[in-house]
């Protein structure tokens, strides 16, 4: 299933966003993920995903529930053009975008999306590479330049603080 996934991911970047790419390849990192998930849904604590803002980052075949050439269409149908990507994400001052897919999402404001670009005004740093982008409507959008640092941001986002778990003598005795 994970290459019927990326087939539909390359099919879907060839069919719709041609121009600045010639040749789409599936992200590197993201491949090496697939290999030991099928996908990203957090936080780990079932009683907080009421509660909190939790985040389906990456949703992979899981979410599709379909199998083969099925699938491979629905996931093609993911992929955006640049200006879509720009219009959800208000990437388009910081990054020149090439394309990408949806990859991921949770609610009305919420998309995660991997995203093919570079900085506009970077210098020398300013080559192509895929970058992970969650766009959490109202609390605004970041942007991950690899796996490593979107592990990083998303293995507490969503989980409760510490002061959350506090409890004082006042709550005890009226409850």
């Amino acid at each position: 299933m994970r290459d019927v996934y990326k087939q539909g991911v390359i099919r879907g970047l060839n069919e719709r966003c041609s121009g600045l790419v010639t040749t789409w390849e599936f992200p590197a990192d993201l491949a090496v993920v697939l290999q030991h998930v099928d996908s990203l849904e957090g936080p780990g604590w079932p009683k907080y995903c009421k509660e909190h803002e939790s985040i389906i980052f990456f949703e992979g075949w899981v979410g599709g529930g379909e199998l083969g050439d099925l699938m491979e269409e629905i996931v093609a149908r993911r992929a955006r053009t640049a200006d879509e990507i720009m219009n959800q994400t208000g990437l388009g001052q910081r990054y020149e975008i090439a394309g990408g897919w949806a990859c991921g999402r949770k609610g009305n404001e919420m998309a995660c999306y991997a995203v093919y670009s570079r900085l506009r005004d970077a210098g020398e740093e300013r080559g192509w590479s895929w970058r992970y982008v969650a766009c959490l409507g109202q609390f605004g959008t970041c942007v991950f330049k690899n796996v490593v640092e979107l592990l990083e941001w998303y293995k507490s986002y969503g989980e409760p603080r510490e002061e959350d778990w506090g409890v004082s003598a006042d709550e005890v005795f009226q409850a």
